[in-house]
């Protein structure tokens, strides 16, 4: 009796030593997920933590990093991915091995039933546009985003043919030197953490950003001598005076915000303006509306749809539809849409074999989209879809060979008068590979009065680091860095 006394008093003690040790040790656990069978690492899994609704994806390697901070060992983990069985852990069995396992969970085509008889394979692909306005939420609401963008840019040419200047700062000396010290091959990485507000009525969005961080190679980062340049000479700028960018008939004005904060040392500030101007674009992927990358959606007679059978997530049942294209089509892929509602879940696709996107050449200046990678997750939440996460890889080739005009300008009556010019010949080629991820972290709903009554900063601040440091980014749930992106280091 006394021995089975001293052995329940040494379970007790070492459960409580070994749940205090969960809260003791890192705040946070890395690991991997993988296809259980051949093994093969499972990119963009969602995984949640139950008592609080929130969690983290897998990045594109399949690994991740989860901030477990006031977690108990009981707490439940749930590992998701549409197409494969829900895994759900502990805290505790997690800490002991962080590497997961899932299975497939697909029904076969024999045991598949289209509830309406009538249908044909690509009118279910069809109803996913026809039904977008009903699933896909169209509230106000706030979301916290965490995006990482990488940039790897190979310069296939780079000629400036000086012309003249009247402005003292950007010289013939000045051309050649930056001509000389352009980067044959440069890398960047940004990564952005914010708060969206977002009218889904009127589809606007403002930002509050909370942390914004950028890693770029030494060559390109010697560059930035030149932005400052170009920095002092637009805030330089009287009252009715402007810079314009010409190149023969074709003229833009350029949109210069200058910040008046204080900034920190190893930060500089940027406009938020022209950052939200990028991310308009990239909404029209998350909304489903750009007709290119959505081209299987919106012109699906370019495409054969097969039923390759169903899963379920979240006790819903999905259709699992594979296409590839015919004579026009540029895509190969698979989607994952709803048995009942239509909404699409996720897809991931790719340009098909010998298939290119946008193409052209016109008046010396030429864009041709040569490779695309796309994936994308909504996630069921009451009685709409919101979306949790996308990635995009791209690799495109930009061309200029035109007369390219830098002038500075005074507002008049007829004609604007010209203060300041640069000229020259610019002959350029360029091929980047382009990568977007976008992790929707947590939602909630809000009102009207709520969005008109945030007010959005003009500029943010972007910190410059020399490889990546895991601490910037403590206690937040961000996608985790890929062993290339952690081993990666400017060259001093």
């Amino acid at each position: 009796m006394m021995l089975l006394k001293s052995l329940s008093r040494l379970a007790l003690i070492s459960s409580i030593l070994f749940f205090s040790s969960l809260d003791c040790q890192a705040q946070s656990i890395e690991g991997t997920v993988l296809e259980t069978g051949n093994k093969t690492a499972l990119p963009y899994v969602n995984i949640l933590i139950k008592k609080s609704n929130r969690g983290t994806i897998t990045n594109e390697s399949g690994t991740y990093s989860l901030n477990t901070k006031g977690l108990q060992g009981t707490d439940t983990i749930s590992f998701q991915f549409i197409g494969f069985k829900t895994v759900n852990t502990t805290y505790e069995q997690l800490s002991k091995n962080p590497t997961l396992l899932l299975t497939t969970d697909v029904m076969s085509i024999d045991e598949v039933v289209i509830t309406n008889k009538q249908l044909k394979v690509e009118d279910i692909v069809k109803n996913v546009l026809k039904n977008k306005e009903l699933n896909y939420n169209t509230n106000f609401q706030k979301t916290q985003i965490f995006s990482r963008e990488r940039y790897i840019t190979d310069v296939n040419k780079i000629e400036l043919d000086y012309k003249k200047s009247t402005i003292e700062e950007l010289s013939e000396e000045t051309i050649r030197n930056f001509e000389e010290k352009m980067p044959k091959t440069s890398t960047s990485y940004f990564d952005f953490l914010a708060d969206f507000y977002f009218n889904g009525q009127t589809s606007s969005f403002k930002i509050e950003p909370i942390q914004a961080v950028e890693l770029i190679s030494k060559d390109l980062a010697e560059l930035a001598n030149y932005e400052d340049v170009f920095n002092s000479l637009f805030a330089d700028t009287k009252d009715k005076e402007y810079w314009k960018i010409k190149s023969g008939m074709f003229g833009e004005k350029i949109d210069y915000e200058q910040d008046t904060t204080d900034v920190p040392e190893n930060a500089d500030s940027r406009p938020l303006s022209y950052f939200k101007a990028q991310l308009k674009e990239k909404s029209n992927y998350v909304t489903l509306e750009d007709k290119n990358l959505w081209e299987f959606l919106h012109k699906t007679g370019r495409y054969n749809f097969e039923l390759e059978g169903s899963t379920s997530v979240n006790n819903e049942s999905v259709y699992i539809i594979s296409f590839t294209p015919k004579k026009k089509g540029k895509y190969v892929g698979k989607v994952f849409i709803s048995t009942e509602t239509f909404a699409l879940l996720k897809a991931s696709y790719e340009y098909a074999d010998g298939k290119r996107g946008k193409n052209f050449n016109f008046l010396g200046v030429g864009y041709t989209e040569n490779g695309f990678k796309g994936s994308i997750y909504f996630e069921k939440e009451n009685d709409t879809y919101q979306l949790k996460y996308f990635s995009f890889n791209k690799n495109y080739n930009i061309r200029i060979d035109r007369k390219i005009a830098l002038q500075k300008k005074r507002n008049r009556f007829l004609f604007d008068k010209t203060l300041k010019e640069l000229k020259i010949g610019l002959n350029l080629n360029l091929q980047v590979q382009e990568a977007i991820e976008y992790f929707a972290i947590k939602t909630e709903t809000i009102d009207e009065e709520k969005f008109d009554g945030f007010t959005e900063k003009k500029t943010f601040n972007v910190i410059h680091i020399d490889q990546f440091d895991e601490n910037l980014w403590k206690g937040y749930d961000i996608i985790e860095p890929t062993k290339k992106l952690k081993g990666y280091k400017k060259l001093k």
